[in-house]
């Protein structure tokens, strides 16, 4: 699934650290507001090139619904167009 696809209200999965989150915004570009459920609960923007996966059919879910299906929901990685690819190598090169 590309990365502009991903809708409001849609669950997903961070890398590096498999934390989970919801999708606050409709926006394309590079970055996306994301309310996160990590060692805290916080909501903040953040690189679309941070998301691993997201659950397409989790869409509406509130956390705990989301957690009580997670199982049974298959879940789809993301991938960059060629201009957020472009744009993570330039910002990556910048050391971030």
């Amino acid at each position: 699934m590309l990365v502009n696809d991903i809708k409001k209200g849609t669950w997903g999965v961070m890398k590096y650290t498999d934390w989970e989150f919801q999708v606050m915004d409709n926006k394309k570009g590079i970055t996306r507001v994301l309310d996160v459920y990590g060692w805290a609960h916080e909501m903040g923007s953040t690189y679309v090139w941070d998301i691993e996966a997201v659950y397409p059919l989790s869409q509406g879910m509130n956390h705990q619904e989301f957690l009580d299906c997670r199982g049974q929901l298959a879940p789809e990685p993301v991938e960059l167009n060629p201009k957020q690819a472009k744009q993570s190598e330039t910002i990556r090169a910048f050391g971030f």
